[in-house]
């Protein structure tokens, strides 16, 4: 009788046993991979947002600014969002400061998960922005990011650009 109970206790704990590991594995993948997008977001945002860019400004071959874009942003991004990414965020940041003769720094920047969309995040970066001869000010931008399951952004979207 004794080994019937420790047979029943076993097939019991067994699967119990590896329902949590299972459980605690994908709590620490989930948990990598949000790192993972969040350290891009920043990145990508830090790119875009300090500047202006002088030296990309004043570069005459679209070729070489092309391939600029593509070592700084291009592994961050599917091939269509890219696309979309460089055509229409990637130098408009840059070229508002340049023409308003700002100088812009991001001080901060904060990323959440969202709770009900997988691999969405939510932002708000702040900026410190100059002009010589005035006062720093500061200025937010926010915005949300979406993944896909190989990791690459499929969609940036800026909702307030307080102050800039």
């Amino acid at each position: 009788m004794k080994k019937f109970l420790t047979f029943n206790k076993a097939r019991i704990v067994t699967p119990l046993l590896l329902f949590g590991i299972m459980l605690f594995m994908a709590s620490c993948s989930s948990s990598a991979t949000q790192e993972k997008h969040i350290e891009a977001i920043s990145t990508v945002l830090k790119h875009q947002l300090n500047g202006p860019d002088l030296e990309v400004i004043e570069w005459e071959d679209p070729a070489k600014i092309e391939s600029y874009y593509e070592n700084l942003y291009k592994s961050y991004f599917t091939e269509e969002m890219y696309t979309s990414f460089i055509s229409t965020y990637a130098f408009h940041y840059h070229l508002t400061a340049y023409n308003g003769g700002y100088e812009m720094k991001v001080d901060h920047i904060e990323v959440d998960s969202s709770e009900t969309t997988e691999g969405t995040y939510d932002f708000k970066a702040t900026l410190l922005t100059e002009k010589e001869g005035s006062e720093q000010q500061t200025a937010e931008v926010s915005g949300r990011v979406t993944f896909n399951s190989d990791d690459k952004i499929t969609s940036i979207r800026y909702l307030d650009e307080s102050g800039l």
